[in-house]
């Protein structure tokens, strides 16, 4: 992949597609492209902060401190902004979980685009999108019933997904570590939703084929 290509996929997809093109064009031109192996750790837990990466294809996984997985994205999705503005060590570790590509703003660079006021308010609203998604997470979690937990999940990951795909690269077993189920329970809701029509199962993914039936069913915790 070229950097030209890159950078097209971004301005289409995710939080800096949304934002003036002054703004994009400037991050951009300080992005750097890198590559990611399967399985390859982007920054682990504890990790400096060295810049701001901006996924451009295939998908990572968000690990949590302890251990957990706390949420897979694909193209469009930014993160590490949060370590930047504090200049405090990495608190989530990333994963490639499929040969990804990835933007990359050098922790100089970012430094040098906050001290622009507005500039900075862009940033800041990447960090509140992650805020809103944490806490539509928590949210999720909170739900006792399994097939409720399991269905909202399934509906955040597929809202946060910048591509607008409702095809979620996560595993059954992934999915049980991000609702905090055990992995059977989490196959038999997989099976009952996957008979009702809600969502189809392949290896590797699974996909969300009714968003309305299925956040009727993440309302449904009695």
């Amino acid at each position: 992949m070229k950097k030209k290509d890159a950078e097209e996929i971004v301005r289409s997809h995710g939080w800096l597609s949304r934002q003036p093109e002054p703004f994009r064009a400037d991050v951009l031109k300080h992005c750097t492209l890198r590559h990611f192996d399967a399985g390859e750790t982007l920054y682990g837990v504890g990790d400096d902060a060295t810049g701001v990466y901006g996924l451009v294809e295939g998908a990572i996984e968000l690990d949590l401190a302890n251990g957990r997985i706390g949420t897979i994205r694909t193209a469009g999705y930014w993160i590490g902004e949060t370590a930047a503005f504090r200049r405090a060590p990495r608190i989530v570790s990333l994963i490639a979980i499929v040969p990804s590509y990835t933007l990359y703003l050098p922790l100089a660079e970012f430094e040098r685009l906050i001290r622009n006021a507005e500039y900075c308010r862009y940033f800041a609203l990447l960090v509140i999108d992650h805020i809103d998604e944490a806490l539509a997470i928590i949210a999720d979690l909170m739900t006792a019933d399994p097939l409720a937990r399991v269905s909202g999940r399934l509906v955040t990951l597929g809202n946060a997904q910048s591509s607008g795909s409702k095809t979620l690269p996560v595993t059954q077993a992934e999915l049980a570590s991000m609702c905090g189920l055990a992995r059977p329970t989490v196959n038999k809701v997989i099976k009952v939703l996957t008979k009702s029509g809600v969502l189809q199962s392949h290896y590797g993914r699974l996909t969300i084929v009714d968003l309305a039936r299925l956040e009727k069913l993440a309302r449904q915790d009695p």
